[in-house]
């Protein structure tokens, strides 16, 4: 399930409350909750996760997709697979699994996933419109998973939700949402000259240094990226979601150049 392909399970939302529409929220969700940093350091070098022939958060995106299975969209054959083989049987040699099995115990463990998706679309929330209140509130309920200053996974969920919608004919705005920051966004501004890095900024970045989560640095490159979109979206009349979805289909806007690396759980 590539980004741009995020409406894959759309046809299942028919109507407006729907028991297909709980089955859609619950796969983004999960999806979302693990989809950080698809990379690690092994004897001073940067490795991206590889799976099935696919790289970063393609790879991920395929893992998940195999382990939840084409014909099952409820959350039970992903549980399964995780009982049985492990985070790693299931993803192969993915980072942090340790952190990533700590999220899905939050949001799998005693079907909580379930009943929040079951409840916020049988009170008909989030059938007409999703919003950075939204967001916030997921993140209350799954801090683990989405509590993130910027809400970028929260946010990037409930975008692909609306996205849903929008491709079953559903009347559906996500007009409210903000970019969100990660650490492929900048790299494509800055190869675009959208962004410019303080030199002591791009040599960090330039030579795949760590930079510490939650630090001045990191902070300041997420709030220019969010800024940045939000300036691109006035400037074209579209949204913010429009600009970020459009960098996420722009990954391969020389790919090869160094994104900054923090370990986070956020991105």
């Amino acid at each position: 399930m590539a980004v741009n392909d995020a409406g894959a399970t759309a046809t299942q939302l028919e109507g407006k409350v729907a028991s297909s529409a709980v089955d859609c929220l619950s796969y983004l969700l999960i999806l979302t909750a693990i989809d950080y940093r698809c990379w690690q350091q092994e004897e001073g070098a940067i490795v991206r996760y590889q799976h099935q022939g696919k790289v970063g958060r393609s790879a991920l995106w395929a893992a998940f997709s195999t382990a939840w299975g084409l014909d099952d969209l409820a959350p039970d054959r992903l549980r399964a697979a995780l009982a049985e083989r492990g985070i790693n049987g299931v993803f192969g040699n993915i980072s942090d699994p340790a952190g990533r099995q700590k999220i899905l115990d939050e949001i799998l463990g005693g079907r909580s996933v379930d009943t929040f998706c079951a409840t916020v679309i049988r009170q008909g929330r989030l059938l007409e419109k999703v919003t950075v209140a939204d967001a916030s509130a997921l993140a209350r309920r799954f801090p683990t998973a989405f509590a993130d200053r910027y809400l970028i996974k929260a946010q990037f969920a409930l975008a692909m939700f609306s996205g849903c919608a929008r491709r079953a004919g559903i009347s559906h705005d996500a007009a409210n949402l903000t970019a969100f920051a990660d650490d492929q966004a900048p790299r494509i501004l800055r190869t675009l000259g959208v962004l410019r890095y303080a030199r002591e900024v791009a040599d960090a970045v330039d030579a795949w240094q760590l930079l510490a989560s939650e630090s001045a640095v990191e902070r300041a490159i997420r709030a220019a990226t969010i800024l940045a979109c939000e300036e691109i979206a006035a400037h074209t009349g579209r949204t913010a979601v429009d600009v970020d979805g459009l960098l996420r289909l722009s990954q391969d806007v020389d790919s090869t150049a160094p994104f900054h690396l923090t370990e986070t759980t956020s991105y």
